[in-house]
């Protein structure tokens, strides 16, 4: 993994998780389960993989939401599937 891009992505990934579950950026953890502790349902596991698919460049296949469990694993999944690509920003709003 080239270098800082775990420490790029992963606040991006927050901050879009916070957006779609509608929650303050300072309650989503890396260890956030996204169904319990963020009250995700599939219908917004949908629109987060729209949006972190959108934004950071990824390619993460619907079927692959019921694996994501806490927001690290999102993180990590969008660092594998993001590659090379620079993280995009911007907010939800």
């Amino acid at each position: 993994m080239p270098a800082g891009t775990e420490e790029t992505i992963h606040p991006a990934v927050a901050t879009i998780v916070a957006g779609v579950a509608e929650v303050p950026l300072a309650e989503v953890t890396p260890d956030s389960t996204l169904r319990e502790d963020l009250e995700l349902d599939s219908l917004a596991m949908v629109e987060l993989l729209a949006v972190v698919n959108e934004r950071l460049s990824a390619s993460i296949p619907q079927d692959e939401a019921s694996s994501l469990v806490t927001v690290r694993d999102l993180a990590e999944r969008v660092t594998a599937a993001a590659g090379p690509h620079p993280v995009q920003s911007g907010s939800l709003a």
